[in-house]
């Protein structure tokens, strides 16, 4: 059973993270797609839009939520007690950041060159 209240925000969060993926950050089949928070409001629908749109997902989260997370369709889960993600996998297309702070941050140092960042609070930065 889900309260009203938190059911009236799953619509929002769907279509937040669709905007984010199809509109702002022009999602293409094959890219790589780093998914910061992805097992949050706007995460989960993000992991499994990016799935669907082709993109290969990788997904950051607290551990206890790794299994759920991949379970929606992320490829890969880093966990956030391990630190940060690394650059060393080539690089991102695409950074969907639900988190903000010092993760946004790092998000920049994340991207290949020409990739798209989606920060939730910002829209699209290129």
């Amino acid at each position: 059973s889900l309260a009203q209240g938190a059911a009236a925000t799953l619509p929002l969060a769907a279509l937040t993270a669709g905007q984010a993926l199809a509109d702002h950050a022009a999602l293409q089949p094959g890219e790589q797609v780093l998914v910061q928070g992805g097992a949050g409001g706007i995460g989960i629908f993000a992991v499994q839009l990016a799935a669907i749109l082709g993109g290969h997902v990788t997904a950051t989260g607290r551990s206890a939520d790794a299994g759920f997370v991949r379970d929606l369709g992320a490829e890969r889960f880093i966990s956030a007690e391990a630190g940060r993600p690394s650059q060393a996998a080539g690089g991102f297309d695409v950074v969907i950041d639900t988190v903000g702070g010092a993760v946004l941050d790092g998000s920049y140092g994340l991207l290949r060159e020409g990739g798209r960042r989606w920060p939730a609070r910002e829209g699209c930065k290129r």
